[in-house]
């Protein structure tokens, strides 16, 4: 197994994991009960991690890459489904949850 991310919170290494299980990219997360720890050992060792399989490490670490770069800015989308209006930065539709379709 290799370590792929790590934050200081466990939001930002959630939303890292549901990436990558949408991508069928099995994770494990470690550490996520570990702050009752904090002022015992150094605070970066006790940060969520998501680890995965060497074998998926590269392409797991580029999807993570890829999403920290991606522009989200940009106008609200209109759902193919509901017609419901979403952020930019949604990629699923916030009222039906289908998935945004290619402008």
């Amino acid at each position: 197994m290799n370590k792929i991310f790590t934050a200081d919170n466990i939001v930002e290494v959630g939303l890292m994991r549901s990436l990558l299980e949408q991508h069928d990219i099995p994770c494990e997360l470690r550490n996520h009960h570990a702050s009752s720890l904090m002022g015992e050992v150094p605070f970066t060792s006790i940060w969520p991690e998501l680890w995965v399989a060497q074998s998926l490490a590269k392409q797991a670490t580029e999807l993570i890459s890829q999403s920290k770069n991606q522009d989200v800015s940009g106008p609200d989308w209109s759902c193919n489904r509901c017609q419901e209006a979403s952020p930019a930065n949604f990629e699923l539709c916030w009222q039906c949850g289908a998935r945004r379709q290619p402008d």
